[in-house]
């Protein structure tokens, strides 16, 4: 893989190519020595951007007001986004700025309570004893598509109230919008709706009952006229959508990690210390490569270059988790790192996730249970055949097959 050169007005960004996918972090280490800690680049698609590689500034940027999520309009015109389908299902909260975000995110919050989540946890456990089981009884398996993939759609949907035999549904709408070409609006746009019409039905079945779920307790915080009933099907498609395949890229990464790294049996032989295990895993190879698009409200400047109004930024997550300049031997995994928590995995500022408590729980979970019931665990490919999912937004692996 050709390392970037500082030579053209643009970096293209890779993204569509497995070396890439398969380890970046070379190359953006070759950008921050090349560049700095703020790069402009070009997308596959032709998107110009700027993409920030320093933990610093990336951890700066998260929370900086002056980075909008909705294009600004410059002389009366908005700035083409650099993706946007035309659906309201896609204006959900990663996608809103304030106020309407803080009252959305204040209902969310108060539904979506710590409280809640533990009280998941024993159906987490009965989950992952049974998919693990399953995986023991064949002497191993696919990481991804019997447990990392299974088990938070599985809880997110409890967490909704969404009832079992509507999941399978779901899942294939979930799927189909993921392989949907953006390009396509017309494809992309009927998945949406199909999920639009659901989210609506089971609001007007929550309505309609005594239900103790976190949908039911949106539906009834509409009722009391603290959020517009049109943001219900957007609130719920965001939580399934985002409850799902970035846990499943944490579990399947981390694995990889742990499992790639030789770490698999000291993390076995200490599941006590499986907490900071998990931050560990969060910095060197979390379920995000950079956060969703941002946009310049007005002139940026940074590190020695200006963001004009209007541009793209997109923060690099991964790149900014394994900065040198903020932590030591930022590529070596350390389970016993002081610093590891100092991540931005999940992001910062009025957009990180709300989800991340949950996430976390999930991964707890899975790891123990692992260690507990495959201490033997190992890799049945080298790392190198692996392939990793294309794209900007999320890193995950396509499979991770495992003998026990």
């Amino acid at each position: 893989m050709a390392q970037a050169e500082p030579a053209a007005a643009r970096v293209t960004l890779p993204i569509l190519d497995e070396a890439f996918k398969a380890n970046p972090y070379p190359y953006y280490d070759a950008l921050r020595r090349s560049w700095g800690p703020v790069v402009p680049i070009r997308l596959p698609s032709g998107v110009e951007a700027w993409l920030v590689v320093g933990h610093d500034w990336a951890r700066a940027l998260l929370a900086d007001s002056r980075l909008c999520k909705q294009p600004p309009r410059l002389g009366g015109q908005a700035t083409p986004p650099a993706y946007a389908p035309a659906h309201r299902l896609f204006e959900h909260l990663l996608m809103l700025d304030a106020p309407r975000h803080t009252q959305l995110r204040a209902v969310l919050a108060r539904c979506f309570t710590p409280r809640r989540v533990a009280a998941l946890g024993p159906h987490i456990e009965e989950i992952a004893a049974c998919l693990i089981e399953r995986i023991a009884s064949c002497s191993g398996g696919d990481l991804i598509a019997d447990l990392a993939m299974p088990l938070p759609y599985q809880v997110v949907c409890t967490l909704l109230g969404v009832p079992a035999h509507e999941r399978p549904q779901l899942q294939a709408w979930l799927e189909a919008l993921t392989m949907a070409d953006f390009d396509e609006p017309a494809r992309t746009v009927a998945i949406a709706q199909d999920f639009d019409d659901y989210f609506c039905a089971l609001a007007q079945r929550k309505r309609a009952g005594d239900d103790d779920d976190l949908y039911a307790d949106l539906v009834r915080a509409c009722a009391r006229g603290e959020c517009a009933e049109d943001a219900l099907p957007a609130l719920g498609f965001l939580l399934l959508a985002a409850g799902h395949e970035t846990t499943a890229n944490l579990i399947g990464n981390g694995m990889h990690a742990l499992l790639a790294n030789d770490a698999w049996p000291r993390a076995c032989a200490d599941p006590a210390s499986a907490t900071r295990t998990i931050e560990e895993l969060l910095r060197l190879d979390g379920a995000l490569e950079t956060a969703t698009a941002r946009y310049a409200g007005e002139a940026i400047d940074i590190a020695g270059v200006t963001i004009r109004a209007g541009e793209t930024v997109f923060i690099g997550l991964a790149a900014a988790n394994r900065d040198p300049a903020r932590f030591e031997r930022a590529d070596q995994f350390d389970g016993t790192r002081a610093q590891a928590s100092a991540h931005l995995a999940f992001g910062r500022g009025i957009h990180s996730c709300i989800g991340a408590g949950l996430a976390r729980l999930e991964a707890l979970v899975v790891f123990v249970a692992l260690a507990r019931q495959l201490p033997g665990l190992r890799l049945a490919q080298a790392p190198a055949a692996l392939r990793w999912k294309p794209g900007l937004i999320t890193r995950g692996l396509q499979a991770l097959p495992v003998r026990c």
